[in-house]
């Protein structure tokens, strides 16, 4: 599950222990919380104090060197990106060993709880809200390509598209949630994931197209049903993933 930095919902249970201190932050209002950790709604410790949104992984994701080790490796090019379709991340960062992440604070809603809503209503999301989810996202997805090209190196692409990270703010703009390579490698159970990419092959301009493809059905079709996906383990996707499959 991917939580989203919204404000939307409010929905948890109040924490009488809010506001309370979070290293040089103080933590406002619960926002989310899910498998990987919480989202918070925090202000932040700059020169003039603002709102943002705080998540802070949980402890066994944290304790694993791999992660952390990619995450230091990446986070220099997570925190500089900067295009209006994606969700700005303001630091990387490490409190009585809980890692967080620092972004803007998006005032609206995320893609997987609209599409809640207008199944209890019984109602087909509007065909051209999708197109335009999809073009905001595909600019968001060009953009990292082209950085990645224009650095070449290669840049913290997703694997995959969960509907949570796609947030709807009440400005009527649609921004990608992407902390980077190392996170998005993590399981989400609700994630679009391209056959082009897997182990052994990076995210491609392949992976984006089927991406946006995907996502456009889960929102246009039928009941709002997301593609089946596609198997995890196993020699079909050893084989999508560019390597050879075990004998049989």
């Amino acid at each position: 599950m991917s939580e989203s930095p919204t404000s939307r919902g409010l929905q948890p249970e109040v924490d009488r222990d809010l506001p309370r201190p979070f290293g040089n932050f103080t933590l406002l209002k619960s926002i989310a919380s899910g498998a990987r950790g919480e989202v918070y709604a925090a202000l932040r410790p700059v020169e003039i104090e603002r709102f943002c949104a705080l998540k802070i992984l949980n402890e066994e994701t944290a304790k694993r060197p791999d992660f952390v080790s990619g995450l230091r490796n990446e986070a220099t090019r997570v925190v500089r990106r900067i295009h209006g379709n994606l969700v700005q991340v303001y630091d990387i960062g490490l409190v009585d060993q809980r890692l967080f992440f620092v972004t803007e604070l998006v005032e609206g809603t995320d893609l997987a709880a609209l599409l809640a809503e207008l199944g209890r209503r019984r109602e087909p999301f509007p065909v051209d809200v999708a197109v335009f989810v999809a073009m905001e996202i595909a600019a968001a997805l060009s953009y990292l390509r082209r950085l990645s090209a224009r650095n070449g190196e290669a840049a913290p692409l997703p694997m995959g598209l969960s509907p949570r990270a796609v947030l709807l703010s009440n400005d009527g703009e649609a921004k990608l949630l992407h902390y980077g390579a190392t996170v998005s490698a993590l399981p989400v159970r609700d994630g679009l994931t391209a056959p082009e990419s897997g182990p052994a092959r990076p995210p491609s301009g392949a992976s984006d197209a089927y991406l946006l493809g995907a996502l456009l059905r889960l929102l246009l079709g039928a009941g709002g049903a997301a593609p089946a996906p596609r198997p995890t383990t196993g020699p079909t996707s050893t084989i999508v993933a560019g390597a050879a499959p075990p004998p049989p």
